[in-house]
């Protein structure tokens, strides 16, 4: 019992201040009011009845209790807004501690929008760090503070992988180096998400600037609005024609090709899809 209650006071100083004032709020009322007015009549078990003084008496300390997390999850929520606005460029961000660079990069994601879920384990983390979620549903995000060496395609299997495990719509690679080209061009197959130090820099100074920056690159399917192939469901990657009339414009193909050959040039939304 004590492991959840702590586990429980943990989950809320990672939550937004208010909901520990709500609980707090809530518990004191329902233990020190509408449970002694239940328990007044017959309505009240033989097994809960004797522990309604308690329970009654109790209900300050329970609430104190609850309300612990809020200033602690509100100084929590400042520091990671200040780990945002500090940063001047990409030598301070690679300056970061590893925990500090998820840290940021999960306010960076909150402030677009996203509902963000760190990994809080300290261990293993299966392959992702943070869990953006959305109106489309799930968006897992490995981070490597890497700066001597470059990103290569196992971290990119690995994310794949919890891509399909979790039922993710999409996963991202950010790292503070760079990619080995093999990387690249799995990332490109499996409509994966590579953001490397320069556009990281560019990323976080825009956020800093209070731009809208789009957390996804430019060209991808994310960015205009379509992520998934109609026909299969798959993730659309971003390609280029490399022969015939159409040769070096880009399209969108499906990730599952040539099982799937779905095709929709780059630009046009889902209202104006064309098939090839």
């Amino acid at each position: 019992m004590p492991q959840q209650q702590e586990s429980l006071l943990e989950n809320l100083i990672y939550m937004h201040w208010g909901v520990s004032v709500v609980l707090s709020l809530l518990a004191y009322v329902g233990l020190a009011v509408v449970l002694p007015q239940y328990c007044a009549g017959d309505s009240c078990g033989l097994v809960l009845r004797p522990l309604v003084p308690v329970l009654s008496t109790m209900a300050p300390f329970i609430a104190l209790a609850l309300l612990i997390p809020a200033p602690l999850s509100a100084l929590r929520a400042w520091k990671e807004r200040r780990l945002l606005d500090r940063q001047r460029n990409l030598e301070s961000i690679r300056s970061l501690h590893w925990k500090d660079f998820e840290r940021l990069l999960g306010e960076y994601y909150r402030r677009q929008g996203f509902k963000v879920e760190e990994n809080r384990q300290g261990g293993a983390d299966g392959g992702v760090d943070l869990r953006l979620r959305d109106k489309d549903g799930l968006h897992v995000v490995q981070c490597k503070q890497w700066q001597s060496r470059q990103v290569g395609v196992p971290i990119a299997r690995e994310l794949l992988g919890v891509m399909v495990d979790q039922g993710a719509y999409g996963g991202s690679i950010v790292t503070s180096g760079t990619f080995t080209r093999e990387a690249e061009q799995f990332a490109e197959r499996n409509g994966m998400e590579l953001v490397d130090g320069a556009r990281l820099e560019r990323m976080i100074m825009e956020v800093r600037r209070g731009k809208e920056a789009n957390p996804f690159p430019p060209g991808t399917a994310e960015a205009d609005g379509d992520t998934q192939c109609p026909r299969c469901g798959s993730p659309l990657v971003l390609r280029t024609a490399r022969r015939g009339p159409n040769a070096g414009s880009e399209f969108y193909g499906c990730s599952s090709f040539p099982k799937c050959r779905y095709i929709r040039p780059q630009g046009r939304r889902a209202s104006d899809r064309r098939t090839g």
